[in-house]
């Protein structure tokens, strides 16, 4: 499977089921809880990755394509405008997107089991 799935454990020892969604940590305080709860259990983390990766892609390509234009790089100032619109189109899918991850985790992502009922 994966590294997360073989080791989860070790890597875990805190979580007795991994078909649990973890609640309690899931909507706890994010100040009450240590680096690793909140990475892996708070929704907050996903979404701050999730979204955030987004907004610093754009940020950074478009101070690449004002140094691109300052120093008169046409094609490289187009090519990066054009990777920044890309970035400024997914931001604003995953916003629009939100209501239907808002809740997610990277527990739920990479480790938790799901029991299918479709057999």
């Amino acid at each position: 499977m994966g590294y997360l799935n073989d080791n989860r454990e070790r890597l875990f020892p805190e979580v007795k089921d991994f078909s649990d969604p973890q609640n309690q940590w899931r909507h706890a305080d994010v100040n009450k809880l240590t680096y690793n709860e909140w990475f892996w259990y708070h929704p907050s983390a996903y979404n701050l990755l999730s979204i955030g990766m987004w907004v610093i892609g754009a940020l950074m390509l478009l101070v690449g394509t004002i140094y691109s234009l300052y120093k008169g790089w046409r094609v490289i100032c187009v090519i990066q405008c054009l990777l920044g619109m890309f970035c400024i189109v997914q931001l604003k899918k995953r916003i629009t997107e939100y209501q239907y991850y808002k809740d997610t985790t990277f527990y739920d992502v990479f480790v938790r089991d799901y029991n299918d009922k479709h057999e």
